[in-house]
């Protein structure tokens, strides 16, 4: 039985999609399903740059300093961070403008359901339309399903 107070997540329906036994395990009984013992240093590498990537990123729209951000990314241990960082303060989305939300997680009530989303960055413009931008740090492209 799942807790009336229970609040679903990206993580945790992909978790049930993927293996309805791991979710069970872990959202329902509270056990974590353990590490997998193999887990490659590149999964574990791109795991962190991309975490390092979305900080920045997010530390971008809170309006660090753009030298102070490319010092960080430079001293990170994954050079590919720099390049990232790099790229995406040359793109037009570095210069958005308007209401921003970085960062953000937002709940709904869903029936007698909880549903919780965090977003890469909400933008909502003067005439009301709301945009939602996702940063992706994978070494291949999310199909378009999945996006």
């Amino acid at each position: 039985m799942i807790d009336p107070n229970f609040v679903f997540s990206q993580s945790n329906l992909q978790t049930f999609e993927y293996c309805r036994y791991r979710f069970y395990l872990r959202y329902i009984q509270h056990l974590h399903w353990p590490a997998q013992i193999s887990a490659s240093d590149t999964y574990q590498n791109d795991l962190e740059a991309g975490t390092g990537f979305h900080q920045l990123i997010h530390q971008h729209f809170l309006g660090f300093d753009r030298d102070l951000l490319l010092e960080q990314a430079r001293n990170f241990p994954d050079d590919r961070l720099v390049v990232w960082l790099l790229a995406f303060l040359a793109c037009p989305y570095a210069k958005l403008t308007r209401k921003l939300f970085p960062e953000t997680t937002f709940t709904a009530q869903i029936g007698s359901h909880l549903l919780s989303a965090k977003v890469d960055l909400l933008q909502i413009t003067d005439d009301g339309n709301i945009t939602i931008y996702d940063w992706k740090t994978s070494r291949r492209m999310p199909s378009m399903p999945n996006l």
